[in-house]
């Protein structure tokens, strides 16, 4: 039971382990996109001393959103966002995530309006690139996990092979031959009790030969 248990428990902590570094990478990526969210609303609010601010935005690289409107997807979040009091007044930078996206808004003022930016997560950047990574990442783990518990599993058969060989020694029975490759851990000891079996064979032999010459 406990070698079936010991493969499942290790690919489950190689499945936790990568849950962990996908989500730290996604932070990483976060941080990265709300810096640059950052650099385009202080472009944004310097093209608007000399643009419209719906142009501004454009030039900028931004959706300028009117969250007083449902109309589009964008505006119903920032309206459902707005009721939800998460953008107000003094709070000029809001991130909303979702499993596929992160949404920036940024309100410039005491108005209706915002400008708002949509990024994709770690995951949605590259969904084939991130499905091959996943894949070539568990089949790397899963493959070493068994060969690991194989080779174990191995070692442990021979181990008990050698053992019950030497058990069979105690009780004077005949051991069986254990045959190995020679780059197999245990190939020396299981030589030398190969040798042991031979010398304790020979001997008893010899020993019937004698009784026979000695009833003789």
């Amino acid at each position: 039971m406990k070698r079936r248990i010991g493969p499942i428990i290790a690919i489950l902590i190689s499945v936790v382990i990568f849950v962990v570094l996908v989500i730290f990478s996604d932070t990483i990526l976060g941080d990265s996109q709300k810096d640059m969210f950052t650099e385009e609303t202080v472009s944004y609010q310097e093209l608007k001393k000399n643009h419209d601010p719906s142009e501004a935005a454009r030039i900028a690289g931004l959706d300028y959103v009117d969250s007083s409107k449902e109309d589009t997807y964008l505006q119903k979040k920032a309206y459902d966002m707005f009721h939800r009091g998460r953008i107000a007044p003094g709070k000029n930078y809001v991130t909303d995530v979702n499993f596929g996206e992160r949404i920036m808004y940024y309100l410039p003022g005491s108005s209706r309006y915002v400008v708002a930016k949509r990024y994709n997560r770690l995951w949605s950047q590259a969904p084939l690139t991130f499905v091959l990574v996943a894949l070539m990442y568990f089949v790397i783990t899963d493959s070493v996990i068994l060969f690991y518990y194989r080779k174990r599993q191995i070692l442990s058969n021979d181990i008990k092979s050698v053992t019950e060989n030497l058990r069979r020694v105690r009780k004077n029975k005949e051991m069986a031959s254990l045959i190995l490759s020679p780059d197999d851990e245990l190939y020396g000891l299981v030589e030398q009790t190969n040798k042991i079996s031979m010398d304790i064979n020979d001997l008893r032999d010899d020993v019937r030969l004698r009784e026979r010459r000695f009833r003789g």
